[in-house]
């Protein structure tokens, strides 16, 4: 069998039993992770309707709060219009509420707001005059509509009813809605809470529901309309976890197959090892040996190897077969190889021209080819180069002996090269070069054929001749040097030594070092060996070598390797510079004069050339720049002094001096060096050379250090003093200061620091120079830094290499700098502040004692400044606190005294926000009720528990905080959030306490720039005082006035028992009081009155028979007419209830009703007899209404009258019983009361 097939049939075994494993496995976990995915979907089910259920119980508890409020109720009937500003507007964003619609008693609308505004108006799904039906089976109502955007909202509706009825067993008094939208928000904060995608889906879309259980889980939750199918749906889409862990199960599963594929591959690679591996393993051995040896074990194998293995013991026959036939093709290669050779040969020499000469045996030569070439060579045809004489005829005669000398070379069997002329045929003479290369016969040894080649030189050997010419009248005496002799010297070396051209290219080499100068000779053989060696010229060597007449002359020398004559050969050129030399020995004369001169006074002086650079300096400027010479010979002046761009010695004015040779006179210049700074005093004029043109530069300098030190230091005292009378702020000041201590230092960065409230940093509140964006309000700790000890030592502190300084603070800033100082400014002994002066150069130890006179009058400029500051403050503050008194001590509502004070806060104190907490005593938490300035509304939602947050530990300790961080202090607040827009750097608060008892916090917050004021807590507790005092006040009305409202109802609701035992004893008036008292009320209104006064005539109107209580029951109950002594009595009932309730202070201003009501408009009523307008105007109002509800209504001697009956009745008695205008405007009331509603 063979081996792919065995290979084959092991594979499909393992391959059959792979699958049915696989198959098996995969089946049972399909049918648990389908268990499991119900399972899940259904408790995710329940879980989501949950959510969605708590929150949506936000906007229900909202809208269920404000059902009980009677507030409301007012509200909706006009009373208190100022309730939708103070309570309804603000309860939009808050509780889940969007929107927000509020309905009257008749169904009109009386309210709308939303988060976008009151326009445009939202219309609720339902007409108004449906909302009683709507509510007919439960106070409340549940639904969701469609904006026409495609928005869905949740409405919440509830009937209002008064606080007393927690039942809502009394007819509705009004109406609310509350809506939420369903928009991204809301639905990011579902997704945060469940954990899953939440979307809302029109109910056309809700997706078919999927058991496959590797779908995600999808769950629904229907949003009701008004009629209760759904509108839409809430939909949460979640990952499917069981189906990821499928996953990781078949992962592990194949990895557990992948592991037995190993095995089995393991197993195939044995295989193969022992049928494949090892058969070739002979195989290779036998081809890689070329032998038969490791072939034997596979000769009789009856596989593809066996077979492979005879065929390749066959093909070592075949083999040995092809060597035999290959030695046998080599000899005839040989013969061909040297035929290839010799064509080689003639190939490289060929050029201009190429031939073949033949040498018979007789000695006789003829050309066997290359005519062409020798004809263009000679301008000759091809008759001419037949014969040897004929060849020989173009050479010129005087160049035949010397190739004739050179022929036994040939004959040898030597090649040849040589150079000769010819006489061309237009003429002219041309310079060849012949190379020849003969060959021997190999038996004789005797010379048989030449092969040869030319080249025309003529142009190389006339720039040769060029070149000599050009040599020989070269100014500059050249030589070359060849193998330890001269071979050539030109005439002007000839002439610079004195020697013939024969005497120089005798000289041997040990003549040609005894020319030279013994002060020069050491070094020159090195220097020959290295010219030799390198491929550029050397440079110039300065030589003495002495001439015939034995003087010595200076030369300059230059070598030049070069090929002289087919041989390495060095071209040394002699350039005569004695002259120089001499001039050069009488300049330096001249400068030892100079220097000696220079050296011994105490004066700068410095040459330069033309273009500034610095060329010889003496001691005693190296002394005054406390430089050395490195540090200053062949720089520019521009380099080591600073120059200002505007002075005549700036670089551009520079040529202009020279041009003009104008000099210069005591003109202010400096320089740094490692101890500060050095001003000079400088001066210049110039050195002419035999033409006039300025040939250097000679500036002379005096130190004047100690004189521009005090000049500096005196501005910027000068500077500060002048500061003090022009200004009057600490910033005014400090910024005149920065700019007098920058002008007198001129360094990088100067900052004036002062320290915080609580003394714990300093922070640099004014910066000047080149770091000023990276110094600006940073803060410095008092402790373990510079800064610090400096402010509480009150002790100057200078370094120049701060990075030893452990104690710097601002390690960023240790690449921009090395120096620093840091001064103290310090007024009647006390440190107000520190100065820091920073520097990449070295500060000077004399101008940093100079900065502590200008610190000292800095501090007492910024100090009195501060004074001043301190004082206009203090007014400003009185100012304020008197305007703040006055506004919050005109008001008795909490709320209005609350936003007085923030406004007056806000733009009295100059705070850029402000915030009023307060703490309910319920719950004891602080919630926000006033504040302005704020960027957002997001502090309208704060609420902290007592001690929790910065106000919350304000009000638990009862005692105030400030924060100041010029890089913010949202870091110090755990609701930080609020902040990020807010940019505030600074916070004070303190608690609002009153009799001991805490009632909030006041907080005020700062945005950059911020000026720290001492007092300015002081003022913010004198405020919290006054705040807090308010607060009581306002809580104490209000306590006043909800108690003297609960009297006033008592004693209504007492006077309304009166009438109504008063009814029970007569029984003939049953529901007469209340009624009259209902239309009393009704017609004084139309007759103009209103206020109290109403509620004294509703009073009375209740009252009016309180003084049958004095009438015998036999009188009053009596079925029959009275006697004339029974009437009498009778009439005394008004007398009686004046003598009753006169002494009542409440009920006095009710008294004309039951005094008065039956006193006649004629003057025939009593107890009085009053007439007309002697009637009080409320006596006269219920005098028609008693009249009116008495004859409409049954009694027991009679029945009720028609209305027309009645209303002709009170017409008759117009002017006699009745007040005429009265009536008449009861009539009219009554008209327009009972006047159906119009159609359609």
């Amino acid at each position: 069998m063979r081996i792919i097939h065995r290979l084959l049939i092991m594979l499909g075994v393992l391959g059959l039993l792979f699958l049915a494993a696989f198959y098996i496995q995969d089946k049972n976990q399909h049918t648990q992770i389908a268990l499991f995915y119900q399972d899940q979907k259904e408790k995710l089910s329940r879980l989501f309707s949950q959510v969605i259920s708590l929150e949506s119980s936000a906007l229900e508890g909202s809208v269920f709060n404000l059902t009980y409020w009677d507030e409301l109720i007012d509200f909706t009937r006009g009373k208190n219009p100022s309730f939708a500003t103070q309570v309804l507007d603000h309860a939009i964003g808050t509780g889940g509420i969007d929107f927000l619609w509020v309905f009257d008693q008749n169904t009109q609308k009386v309210y709308f707001n939303s988060l976008y505004g009151p326009s445009p108006y939202v219309n609720l799904p339902f007409e108004p005059e449906d909302l009683p039906d709507l509510f007919a089976n439960s106070p409340f109502i549940h639904f969701h509509f469609m904006l026409p955007g495609g928005l869905l909202v949740e409405v919440r509706g509830a009937t209002l009813h008064p606080s007393n009825d927690s039942a809502h067993q009394t007819p509705a008094q009004g109406y609310v809605f509350a809506g939420q939208l369903w928009g991204d928000s809301r639905l990011a904060h579902l997704s945060e809470l469940t954990g899953s995608k939440v979307e809302v889906i029109d109910r056309t879309q809700l997706p078919p529901q999927s058991n496959d259980p590797f779908d995600p889980i999808v769950v629904a939750e229907p949003l009701p309309s008004l009629s209760g199918e759904p509108i839409g749906f809430v939909q949460g889409t979640f990952q499917n976890q069981f189906a990821a862990g499928y996953r990781q199960v078949r992962q592990r599963d194949l990895t557990f197959y992948i592991l037995f594929a190993g095995l089995f591959l393991g197993l195939l690679v044995g295989g193969l090892t022992l049928w494949v591996t090892s058969p070739l393993r002979l195989l290779s051995a036998s081809l890689e040996r070329n032998s038969r040896e490791p072939l034997k074990p596979l000769l009789n194998n009856r596989t593809e190897f066996g077979y492979i293995a005879r065929q390749i013991d066959l093909s070592f026959d075949q083999q040995e077969l092809m060597a035999i036939a290959l030695r046998r093709h080599e000899a005839t290669e040989k013969a061909l190889r040297e035929s290839e050779e010799r064509y080689r040969i003639v190939t490289e020499l060929i050029s201009d021209a190429a031939f073949a000469l033949h040498i018979t045996p007789d000695g006789k030569i003829h050309l066997d080819w290359g005519i062409e070439g020798l004809s263009r060579l000679t301008g000759y045809q091809g008759e001419a180069f037949s014969e040897l004489d004929s060849i020989r005829s173009l050479i010129l005669p005087e160049d035949l002996p010397q190739l004739d000398a050179r022929l036994d070379q040939l004959r040898a069997g030597q090649p040849l090269a040589i150079e000769l002329r010819i006489l061309h045929a237009d003429g002219q003479i041309r310079w060849v070069r012949l190379h020849l290369y003969p060959v021997l016969a190999p038996s004789s040894k005797t010379l048989e054929h030449i092969f040869g080649a030319a080249q025309d030189i003529t142009a190389r050997k006339n720039a040769q001749a060029a070149y000599r010419e050009l040599v020989e009248n070269s100014p500059l005496g050249l030589a070359i040097f060849q193998e330890g002799v001269i071979r050539f010297s030109n005439t002007a070396l000839q002439q610079f030594s004195g020697y013939s051209a024969e005497e120089i290219l005798s000289f041997t080499p040990s003549q040609v070092m005894q020319l030279i100068h013994p002060g020069d000779r050491v070094g020159i053989e090195e220097a020959i060996q290295r010219a030799f060696q390198s491929t550029k010229p050397r440079h110039a060597m300065e030589l003495r070598i002495r001439a015939r007449d034995g003087g010595w002359h200076w030369f300059e020398v230059m070598a030049a390797p070069i090929d002289y004559q087919g041989k390495p050969a060095l071209q040394i050129a002699f350039n005569d510079i004695s002259g120089r030399k001499k001039a050069e020995h009488a300049l330096m004369q001249q400068q030892e004069y100079a220097s000696a001169i220079l050296n011994t006074v105490d004066t700068l002086v410095m040459v330069c050339d033309r273009h500034g650079f610095i060329l010889h300096i003496n001691p005693a400027g190296l002394r005054i720049l406390h430089l050395n010479e490195p540090e200053v010979l062949g720089k520019s002046l521009w380099e080591v002094f600073s120059i200002p761009i505007d002075s005549p010695l700036a670089e551009k004015h520079f040529r202009e001096l020279i041009e003009t040779r104008s000099p210069v006179r005591n003109l202010d210049l400096w320089l740094r060096h490692p101890d500060g700074r050095v001003w000079l005093s400088w001066s210049q004029s110039y050195l002419l050379d035999d033409d006039g043109d300025v040939m250097a530069v000679v500036g002379t300098a005096n130190d004047i250090n100690e004189r521009k030190l005090r000049e500096r230091q005196r501005e910027a005292i000068t500077a500060i003093a002048s500061a003090v009378r022009a200004s009057s702020t600490r910033r005014d000041v400090a910024n005149l200061t920065l700019k007098a201590v920058n002008d007198f230092m001129q360094v990088e960065s100067i900052a004036v620091g002062f320290p915080d409230p609580q003394a714990q940093y300093i922070y640099l509140e004014y910066v000047a120079g080149s770091l000023q964006d990276r110094l600006l309000n940073q803060k410095l700790p008092m402790e373990n830094s510079i800064s610090g000890e400096v402010f509480r030592t009150g002790k100057p502190y200078l370094t120049n290499n701060l990075k030893a300084e452990r104690d710097f603070y601002t390690k960023d800033l240790l690449g921009a700098l090395n120096a620093a100082a840091w001064v103290p400014m310090m007024a009647d002994g006390n440190v107000l502040g520190i100065i820091l002066v920073s520097s990449s150069h070295p500060i000077d130890v004399d101008e940093f004692n100079a900065l502590l006179p200008i610190a000292d009058m800095a501090a007492s400029a910024i100090h009195r400044a501060m004074l001043a500051e301190q004082m206009q403050q203090r007014l400003q503050h009185l100012t304020a606190l008197r305007t703040i008194n006055v506004s919050i001590s005109s008001s008795f509502d909490l709320r209005v005294t609350l936003n007085v004070l923030v406004n007056q806060i806000h733009t009295q104190l100059g705070v850029d926000a402000v915030c009023v907490l307060l703490l309910e005593p319920n719950t004891r938490l602080l919630r926000y009720v006033a504040g302005t300035g704020f960027r957002s509304r997001a502090v309208e939602e704060l609420r902290f528990w007592l001690g929790e947050g910065q106000a919350g530990r304000v009000a638990l300790e009862r005692r105030g905080q400030q924060i100041y961080d010029p890089s913010g202090i949202q870091s110090y607040f755990i609701n930080r959030e609020w902040l990020a827009l807010e940019d505030f750097v600074a916070y004070h608060a303190v608690p609002l306490v009153v009799k001991g008892e805490i009632k909030g916090v006041l907080e005020t917050f700062h945005r950059p720039p911020f000026t720290h004021q001492s007092d300015f807590m002081q003022l913010l507790e004198a405020l919290a005082l006054e705040t807090a005092i308010a607060i009581d006040k306002a809580e104490l009305l209000e306590m006043l006035q909800r108690s003297n409202q609960d009297l006033i109802i008592a004693y209504d609701k007492t006077i309304e028992g009166w009438a109504h035992a008063l009814e029970l004893r007569d029984q003939d008036t049953e529901g007469h009081t209340r009624r009259v008292a209902e239309w009393t009320t009704r017609l004084a209104q139309a007759c103009g009155i209103t206020g109290a006064q109403l509620m004294h005539i509703r009073r009375g109107a209740f009252l009016h028979d309180l003084g049958k209580i004095g009438v015998p029951d036999e009188i009053l109950r009596k079925d029959g007419s009275l006697s004339p002594e029974e009437w009498e009595i009778m009439r005394q009932h008004p007398r009686l209830a004046y003598e009753m309730l006169s002494s009542i202070e409440f009920l006095r201003p009710a008294l004309e009703i039951p005094y008065c009501h039956h006193e006649h408009w004629d003057g025939s009523g009593y107890p009085r007899g009053l007439a007309g307008d002697e009637i009080p105007l409320s006596a006269r109002i219920f005098s028609v209404i008693d009249v009116w509800d008495a004859l409409r209504h049954d009694r027991p001697y009679r029945k009720a009258w028609t209305e027309a009956e009645t209303v002709a009745y009170l017409k008759e008695q117009a002017g006699k019983v009745l007040d005429p205008e009265i009536v008449r405007i009861f009539l009219e009331l009554r008209a327009l009361i009972t006047r159906p509603a119009p159609e359609g």
